[in-house]
């Protein structure tokens, strides 16, 4: 059973054959507030350095069963991730001997007899310097740790951005094809009027109705890439919006498929466009909706909550302050690990051809973004997902 040491005192511990050596050492130590375990074999000081985890190990070379440099040698492989200094002390003060302790993985070399002043000062010398390196150590690896955060935040902002300009280019594009297209349809159903052509009229009238779908998937397109401008934003309560948008996805929804509705009884307010608003929860139930093939609970809360440190699951940027928070859940499939980050990617959809365009939930990153918001997804596979979007409040919404 692991023994953990829980006092802030240093802990230190000694290994020797040598009964009188152990006992001076271990008063002296204990003096100057050290915490110690001592030993007369390798083998045990092995064993008390993964129990303890010390901060330096004092030992002898020559020992029963096993000598201070077969230990050290063990001790210095078995905790190199952790390592601590190791002060090894012997008689055998030669050249030969002091090579071989440092080839083990000794940090330093006392010869007896020990001079107990230069053994303490030794030690407290060896303790703080890799106490401090330790410290160094973390410092650089949260360096580390935090310039390859900031350059992938950086890596996917720029895709984002790209595949932004890329999308709202190819809309321009096919808008300008489109409105030939819609133009044409209607010159030919007045055309087909007149020489009262029911099967024409029936044709033109699918591609009328194909072209409407176009010009909605055009329009989400743009609504994604920012570069629709036609937006209105006001003062609006996203409670009353979600009471809407239930009542019209109720019409879709299997009876199998449950509503539950929570929110705070005084009104919220954000500053966004109602129309979009009305989009981004519309895509957020749908996208619900399909990920629980028929059966499950869909769950819609709204409240306002205070940020200390937040990181955006789409833009991967950090934020805080105080945010309006929609949340959307469901308790379908869930989302795969490997998938998770290219969900608000366009045209990305784990849908069959024809079923879905992939463009819901970039829409949703597209509307969220050009409001100041922040999305965050929490998966777990057979046991569904949650979508948070979060909204900066406005000086109407309630006091935190």
């Amino acid at each position: 059973m692991m023994i953990i040491n829980n006092n802030n005192r240093p802990t230190v511990i000694v290994a020797d054959d040598d009964e009188d050596m152990l006992s001076i050492t271990k008063a002296l130590l204990e003096r100057d507030g050290y915490q110690v375990y001592c030993t007369t074999n390798g083998v045990d000081a092995i064993r008390l350095c993964g129990d303890f985890h010390p901060d330096a190990l004092i030992i002898d070379a020559i020992m029963p069963i096993m000598d201070g440099f077969e230990a050290v040698a063990v001790i210095a492989n078995k905790f190199r991730e952790k390592k601590f200094p190791i002060l090894m002390v012997t008689n055998l003060d030669d050249k030969q001997s002091i090579e071989l302790a440092y080839k083990a993985g000794a940090s330093d070399f006392i010869p007896k007899p020990v001079h107990w002043t230069v053994l303490l000062h030794r030690l407290r010398q060896l303790i703080n310097t890799y106490q401090n390196e330790r410290a160094l150590d973390k410092e650089r690896q949260n360096a580390l740790e935090n310039r390859i955060a900031h350059e992938n935040q950086l890596m996917n902002a720029h895709k984002m951005e790209a595949i932004g300009r890329l999308a709202g280019g190819i809309a321009h594009d096919f808008n300008n094809i489109l409105t030939a297209v819609i133009g044409y349809a209607d010159l030919s159903i007045h055309s087909a009027k007149k020489h009262a052509d029911n099967d024409l009229l029936r044709y033109l009238g699918e591609i009328s109705i194909a072209s409407e779908r176009a010009r909605r998937l055009i329009k989400k397109i743009l609504t994604y890439s920012r570069n629709q401008q036609d937006d209105n934003p006001i003062l609006v309560n996203p409670i009353q919006v979600a009471h809407e948008v239930i009542s019209l996805i109720k019409s879709i929804l299997p009876s199998s498929i449950h509503i539950d509705v929570k929110h705070r009884d005084d009104p919220l307010h954000i500053k966004i466009d109602p129309v979009q608003l009305h989009q981004l929860l519309m895509n957020l139930c749908v996208n619900a909706k399909d990920a629980m093939n028929g059966k499950g609970l869909l769950s819609i809360s709204i409240d306002c909550v205070t940020l200390d440190k937040a990181q955006c699951d789409s833009c991967h940027q950090n934020y805080n302050g105080h945010y309006v928070v929609i949340a959307v859940s469901d308790t379908g499939s869930g989302i795969p690990k490997e998938i998770i980050e290219k969900i608000f990617e366009p045209f990305f959809t784990t849908k069959p051809i024809g079923e879905g365009s992939g463009m819901g939930l970039s829409v949703v990153h597209g509307i969220v973004h050009k409001h100041d918001g922040h999305i965050h997804v929490r998966s777990t596979q057979g046991e569904g997902s949650t979508f948070k979007v979060f909204f900066p409040s406005t000086p109407e919404a309630p006091n935190y």
